[in-house]
Formats: C-alpha cells, sequence, structure tokens
C-alpha cells in the first residue's frame, strides 16, 4: 500500500477537495489571510473561543520551516507546564510535525526538519535579560496576553538570522483582554460600545515605532514620520538609518473562522449562543471591553451622571495614588500617577468629581499635585498620598513635607500590609451597587470606568485609579459628619388635624 503524501493547501479550495493526501491549510477566508500572510512584522492573531489560533500558529511554524531549511522558529509561552499541559502545544505539534518528517527531541522541546529547520518551544524567563542569547528568525508568542509590553519588545529584539531568506517577524497569538498591554494595539478597530473587532478592519497594516518608551504610531510610514520622526533619519544615503517602522496588523478569529469544527462539533455553537449577552460578547464574537457577569465588582450602571459637582458639600478630598516613572524602553507601560477629587454631600451620596492622570518622574509629580491644588481644586480641599511605612517611608515624607511647605493640607493613607487592594476597593463598591455614588461627565470617564470594571486584584493589572477611588471613599466615610436635622418640639399641639 503506498505511503500517504501530506502537504500544506494554499486555498480554502484546496483544503476542501476529497484529498487523495493529507491536506493541511485554511479552511475559511481568516485562516487563509492568516496562513498566507508574508508581510507583516507582527502578526496579531485571536479572539472569539474556537478560532483554531493556536493550531494556526502550529502551522504557521511548520511553513517556515518547510520553505527555508534555515528557519529557526521559537514558540514561546509564559512557563514550561502550559506548554507541556496534555492537548497543549507541544502535544498537538506531535501530530501535526511527525507527518512531515520532523524528529522530536524531548530534552530541549525541539523538532528538527529533514532539511535542517528547528521549532523550539521555551518558556520566558523570569528576567526578561536572559533572552539576550536567543536568536531565532521567527518567534511565536502564544497567549501574547499573559505578557508583559516588555517582554514582547525584549523577544523582538532577537529576531535575526543572516541565512534566512523569508520574512522575519513575530507572531502573536491572544484571547481578549482589557488590561493587557495589547488591548492599546487593537483598540483601532473595536467597536466602541461592544468592544468587538469591526468587520474589515482584519485587512488593515498599521505601523509602530518605540521612542523613549512610547509606541507610537501611524496608518503609514509617511504618518508616523511625520508625527513622530522628528530627529530621526529614514534616508540611507543621509546617513545610518534610525527610523525603522513595524508594521502590525490583527485578523480576529472567532468559531465561524473555523468551519472544521463547526462540522464535527456542532453543539458548541449551541453552546455558545446559549450564554448571556455578555459571555457571547465574549466568547462567540471576540470582545474586548466586555465584563463576564459576576467577576466584576463594580459596574458603571450603578452611578448617576451629573453635570456639575454639588456646590454645597459635607466633606471633599483629593486622593493620589503615586507612580515615579515615565515611559522607556526599558519599560513602556509603567504605573500612573493618578487622582481622584471625590465629594460627599450632606445627604450622605458621594460624588466622583474629577479624575487627573499622568506619567512624570518624582519632581513631575510633586509639581502636578501642587499644581493642581493650587490651580484646580483649592487649598481647602485636603489632599491624601499613601503612607508607606516600610520601605518607602522616607518618600512618603519627602511629598508630605514638600506639600505642607507649599500651604496644602496633606495627610498619609496608611498601607496596612494585611489589606489587599480588593479589600480596600470593595467598600466604594458596595456604596456605588447601593445607588449612591455620582460621577460628574468628563473626557477622562471612559478610562475611570474600564479600570474600575476589569479590577480583578490581580498581579500585573493597572490600578491605580482603583487605588485613588478606594482611599478618596475612605477618608470621606471615616470623616464624614452626622447630618444637620432639628429635633421636633413635642410640647406642641401636633399640626396634624384630627377626625
Amino acid at each position: 500500500m503506498a505511503k500517504k503524501k501530506t502537504q500544506i493547501a494554499e486555498s480554502v479550495e484546496a483544503a476542501y477537495e476529497e484529498p487523495q493526501q493529507v491536506v493541511l491549510g485554511p479552511c475559511s477566508e481568516k485562516q487563509r489571510m492568516v496562513l498566507t500572510d508574508n508581510q507583516t512584522d507582527m502578526l496579531l492573531i485571536g479572539g472569539g473561543a474556537g478560532g483554531g489560533k493556536s493550531y494556526l500558529a502550529l502551522l504557521k511554524a511548520l511553513n517556515f520551516c518547510m520553505t527555508d531549511p534555515a528557519a529557526r522558529v521559537l514558540i514561546v509561552r509564559l512557563t514550561y507546564p502550559v506548554l507541556k499541559a496534555v492537548g497543549g502545544l507541544v502535544d498537538e505539534s506531535k501530530y501535526l510535525y511527525s507527518q512531515f518528517g520532523a524528529e522530536f527531541k524531548l530534552q530541549p522541546l525541539e523538532w528538527h526538519f529533514p532539511n535542517g529547520a528547528v521549532v523550539k518551544f521555551v518558556a520566558m524567563p523570569a528576567d526578561r535579560q536572559e533572552v539576550q542569547g536567543w536568536q531565532a528568525t521567527n518567534i511565536i508568542v502564544d497567549e501574547g496576553a499573559e505578557f508583559q509590553l516588555e517582554d514582547i519588545l525584549a523577544l523582538k529584539e532577537r529576531i535575526r538570522g543572516a541565512r534566512y531568506k523569508g520574512k522575519l517577524g513575530m507572531i502573536i497569538t491572544c484571547n481578549p483582554n482589557r488590561n493587557s498591554w495589547l488591548y492599546q494595539f487593537v483598540q483601532y478597530c473595536l467597536d466602541p460600545d461592544t468592544g468587538v473587532p469591526v468587520e474589515g478592519t482584519e485587512n488593515r497594516t498599521r505601523y509602530f515605532i518605540v521612542k523613549s518608551g512610547k509606541v507610537l504610531w501611524g496608518d503609514s510610514h509617511d504618518e508616523l514620520y511625520e508625527n513622530h520622526g522628528h530627529g530621526l533619519n529614514r534616508d540611507e544615503s543621509k546617513g545610518r538609518v534610525t527610523f525603522k517602522p513595524t508594521s502590525f496588523r490583527f485578523i480576529p478569529m472567532d468559531i465561524y473562522s473555523n468551519p472544521i469544527l463547526l462540522k464535527n462539533n456542532p453543539d458548541y455553537l449551541s453552546n455558545l449562543l446559549s450564554g448571556t449577552r455578555v459571555s457571547q460578547l465574549r466568547f462567540l464574537h471576540g470582545s474586548w471591553t466586555a465584563v463576564p457577569e459576576g467577576n466584576s465588582n463594580f459596574n458603571r450602571s450603578w452611578v448617576t451622571m451629573v453635570e456639575f459637582a454639588p456646590p454645597e458639600v459635607s466633606g471633599r478630598v483629593r486622593s493620589w495614588d503615586l507612580a515615579h516613572s515615565v515611559p522607556s524602553e526599558t519599560y513602556p507601560d509603567p504605573d500612573w500617577t493618578a487622582g481622584v477629587k471625590m465629594s460627599r454631600t450632606k445627604t450622605g451620596r458621594y460624588v466622583i468629581e474629577h479624575v487627573k492622570r499622568d506619567q512624570k518622574l518624582t519632581d513631575g509629580v510633586v509639581k502636578l499635585l501642587i499644581d493642581t491644588a493650587h490651580n484646580e481644586d483649592g487649598l481647602d480641599v485636603p489632599v491624601t498620598i499613601p503612607k508607606d511605612n516600610g520601605g518607602g517611608k522616607a518618600a512618603t515624607q519627602f511629598f508630605i513635607r514638600a506639600l505642607a511647605e507649599d500651604g496644602i493640607t496633606v495627610k498619609g493613607i496608611p498601607i496596612s500590609g494585611h489589606t489587599s487592594k480588593m479589600q480596600r476597593f470593595l467598600p466604594f463598591c458596595s456604596i456605588a451597587e447601593a445607588g449612591l455614588v455620582d460621577v460628574v461627565r468628563g473626557d477622562w470617564n471612559e478610562d475611570f470606568f474600564v479600570e474600575l470594571e476589569h479590577f480583578q486584584g490581580i498581579r500585573n493589572e493597572k490600578n491605580d485609579q482603583v487605588d485613588a477611588c478606594a482611599d478618596a471613599f475612605n477618608f470621606l466615610a471615616k470623616n464624614s459628619n452626622i447630618p444637620d436635622f432639628v429635633v421636633p418640639d413635642l410640647s406642641k399641639a401636633s399640626p396634624i388635624p384630627t377626625l
């Protein structure tokens, strides 16, 4: 009996033909886009459940190796256990790559192809400096939302290959995550109401550079250079080139992009369609902003939007959560300094009047706090900052002294090692759910709501506004006055007529 041959199909139609051999290839237009893209420097694929993004990534790696013996492909996950798990990437690759004569070496987790090409599975080291010794023609990052932007940029620097004739580049797979670094990369293509990628944006390629630690974007090389290329050279005839944009493309995937899964597991679609509206937005349509029911401790629908801050209040405060970093090449997305201005009315309602954010070094932060107090809030509004009694005690004293000597009333809010950020935030969530919170309309609203709604109290998520909001509420609640009331004179006749 003749041995079956295996090949990679070049089109959707070829993958559906009755084969005399095993055929691996796209089964939808979206999958074809992924497999045939050989121009983009950084290709992002992912979205709803069942799109087949990880399998597509394995196919891309296979194609690199089959077409060029100099291919050296790294497939990266955050940890080794998820790489080696049953049904994980290593497990899936065994069925796929063995059909092409590749030999699997267990100890280094490598596939060696007959032509000399290599696919290696690795975990991201805890110290990203360790990747400096790596070299790959192509890097595939699986579940990229689990990584930090600094990790991705460090990996990107390791892509090179003098003998490789194919396209050097990076492929990232992901599930939507509003709190991840990827959100700023895909925000251009999302519906503002649902967070679902808009149809047609998968055909759009954007370009970015990293300058002074900031990721800067343009829809073309020329636009990017015009807006952000000051001081950079893109003309080889004028010397060393210092302007070299990275092209970026996002191809959203969902179960409709994977008709083979729909054919083999028709009940899977039924299960997705039977979910709640939010579940369908997340898992069926790949929404980046939908918050799962029961997972959010805050919901913007609980608050009342108002046009102005109340003129008369029983208390008012501006609480700051402090950071001391600006975007840099080693830390492009640092924490923010965030200040939440909140008041408490005489009837017991809490009003979020304003939120201010910025990324500055220590001197800039001091100036920000002083300018806000003098020029926006007024010196009658006290200020709070976190009070660290541990290693950060000297920094706390520095800020308190700087503000107090400038005529600003400032109080340090103790940071307890026994109280988590979530515990500090939950009392405000309770009062909001009870319908006792108003929010003044402003251009800061959306960023504020999104951070509060997505806050889970986990590592590496942005929580600067959450912490400032919690401190402001707790300060006002503990320093609130009992509302004025008049005890009725019971010695007088009742004004209610008797029948």
